[in-house]
């Protein structure tokens, strides 16, 4: 039996890892492929998860959304990793 070392387990995650993606190297978790998939019914994109808002004088991050909150829909941490749910307004986008 081979001897494992850190860099041969390394190795054979990274290869895992680029086997799984295609070769991209990216593993999806499943917030971020839930949000893909729920971002066109809100008239969002998929880039739009991870960005940066202003809301009320204060800075989020968009985290994920809330498809059962109607009125609050996104998901968002503060500068202090708290989670909000705010309005799609605070993206500049408008849903009834």
């Amino acid at each position: 039996m081979d001897k494992v070392t850190a860099n041969r387990l390394l190795t054979q995650i990274e290869q895992a890892v680029k086997r799984a993606t295609g070769n991209k190297g990216v593993v999806e978790d499943s917030a971020r492929a839930a949000f893909k998939a729920l971002a066109p019914a809100y008239g969002l994109k998929a880039t739009d998860l991870g960005k940066r808002i202003s809301w009320c004088g204060k800075q989020f991050t968009v985290v994920g959304l809330a498809p059962k909150a109607r009125t609050y829909p996104l998901v968002c941490a503060g500068e202090n990793g708290r989670r909000f749910r705010l309005p799609l307004k605070a993206l500049g986008k408008d849903w009834d």
